[in-house]
C-alpha cells in the first residue's frame, strides 16, 4: 500500500476548508448493490469536484483487509471509492502470503468513499475520476483472479451506466495510463485541462488483463443478475436486477455471466446447465437444500 497507492490530495490555491472537509453525514449503505461499507477516515475526500468522467483501476500493493484498515487511519493521505478483494488468503511465488483466517471471499467489494464525493487517489486527476483498488501486486500475476475481474468489471459497468462514462480505454484507465502515449495524446486533444504528467505510479501493471476486463465492462463477457432471497419489494430494492429466486436470476443471464446472491437461504432445487460465475455477498448463502 505505502508503495502502491500513496497519491494524495492536491491543495488548490485559495481552497477553503469547506472544499476539503466532508459532510458529517455518511452513507447508511453503499451506493453500489452488493458492496459493503467501510468509510475512509472522516474528511479524507473532496466534497466538490469537476464531475465523474473516468474510472481509474489500481492495485493495492497490500492485502485486502490491510488496505481497508489503512484507509481508516488519520495519517493516511489517500482514499478510494471502492476496493475489491482478489484472493481468499492469497499467495504467490514472490513471498506474498496472506495467512488471514478472517479474510473476505474473492470478489468482495467494499465502498470507502461515497460516489457523490472525490477520493484522493490520483493527485491532480482526483476531481475528475472515480477510483477502484484491487488487492494485489503489480509484479505478480497470481493476484488478478477471475472473481476479481468479474466483480470489478460489473462495478465499473455500473459506474459507467450511472454516470454516462463511455466504456472505452480512454475513459477506463490504469493508474499507469500516463505511460500510454496514445492516451496522453487523446487527453491533450480532448481534456487539455487535465495534466497527464502528475502521476508516476505503475499499477495495475503489465499482468492486468485489459481485454478480459473490458469484455466484462462492455457486457460482451456475459451479463449480471442479482438474487435477493429476502427481497420485500421496492423498499429493499437496492439491486441492479432484484430477482426474487435463483431460477429467475439464472434464467436472466446468458452463459458466462455473473450471478450474485444475497445472504439468505433458498428452498428451491435447481440444476444450472450453463457456465456462469456464482458469488455470494453479504455472508454465506445456501443454494438449494
Amino acid at each position: 500500500m505505502k508503495n502502491g497507492i500513496t497519491d494524495k490530495r492536491v491543495w488548490p490555491a485559495g481552497a477553503g476548508l469547506g472544499v476539503l472537509v466532508a459532510s458529517a453525514v455518511h452513507a447508511a449503505q453503499p451506493d453500489y448493490p452488493g458492496a459493503l461499507w467501510n468509510s475512509a477516515y472522516p474528511g479524507h475526500w473532496y466534497t466538490t469536484g469537476n464531475g465523474h468522467y473516468f474510472v481509474v483501476e489500481h492495485d493495492t500493493e497490500l492485502y485486502y483487509e490491510a488496505t481497508l484498515s489503512y484507509f481508516q487511519q488519520s495519517g493516511t493521505e489517500a482514499s478510494i471509492n471502492y476496493c475489491v478483494n482478489s484472493l481468499h488468503n492469497g499467495s504467490d511465488d514472490q513471498g506474498h502470503v496472506e495467512n488471514n483466517p478472517n479474510d473476505a471471499p474473492a470478489g468482495e467489494i467494499t465502498q470507502i468513499v461515497e460516489e457523490q464525493y472525490w477520493a484522493w487517489h490520483v493527485v491532480c486527476w482526483n476531481r475528475w475520476m472515480f477510483g477502484t483498488e484491487h488487492e494485489g501486486f503489480a509484479t505478480s500475476p497470481a493476484w488478478y483472479s477471475d472473481a476479481m475481474y468479474q466483480a470489478s468489471g460489473a462495478l465499473t459497468r455500473y459506474l459507467c451506466d450511472k454516470y454516462n462514462i463511455p466504456k472505452d480505454r480512454n475513459h477506463i484507465i490504469g493508474h499507469d495510463e500516463w505511460q500510454n502515449p496514445a492516451w496522453v495524446s487523446w487527453m491533450t486533444d480532448n481534456w487539455p485541462q487535465i495534466d497527464t504528467t502528475c502521476n508516476t505510479h505503475h499499477d495495475p501493471g503489465p499482468y492486468w488483463d485489459w481485454t478480459k476486463f473490458m469484455s466484462i465492462v462492455t457486457g460482451s463477457g456475459g451479463a449480471t443478475a442479482w438474487v435477493d432471497f429476502n427481497y420485500g419489494g421496492t423498499g429493499s430494492g437496492t439491486f441492479a436486477a432484484p430477482y426474487h429466486t435463483l431460477a429467475e436470476g439464472v434464467n436472466a443471464i446468458p452463459a458466462g455471466g455473473s450471478l450474485f446472491i444475497k445472504a439468505g437461504t433458498s428452498g428451491e432445487t435447481l440444476t444450472i446447465a450453463k457456465v456462469m460465475t456464482i458469488q455470494a455477498y453479504g455472508g454465506p448463502t445456501i443454494i438449494g437444500r
